[in-house]
């Protein structure tokens, strides 16, 4: 198996603590102020079927670049 990234993960638990709603929230903020909340998503409608996942990061990369740099010709003017 091949681990990618060192996230921490959380076990599910019935009893949520503030810190953890906390850290949701701003990472919800920072997803929201990176990809312009209230703007059409990443990706163009429709269905994707990649050979695989590298691929597939490949064509993610490659959306995210397109939409920051229309949010950044969007601020710039």
């Amino acid at each position: 198996m091949r681990v990618v990234g060192r996230q921490q993960q959380y076990d599910v638990v019935f009893d949520a603590s503030a810190e953890k709603l906390v850290e949701g929230a701003r990472w919800n903020d920072a997803m929201n102020k990176i990809f312009g909340a209230g703007q059409p998503g990443v990706y163009r409608r429709g269905v994707y079927c990649y050979r695989s996942h590298e691929e597939a990061d490949a064509a993610w990369f490659d959306a995210i670049v397109r939409r920051m740099a229309t949010i950044a010709a969007r601020r710039d003017g």
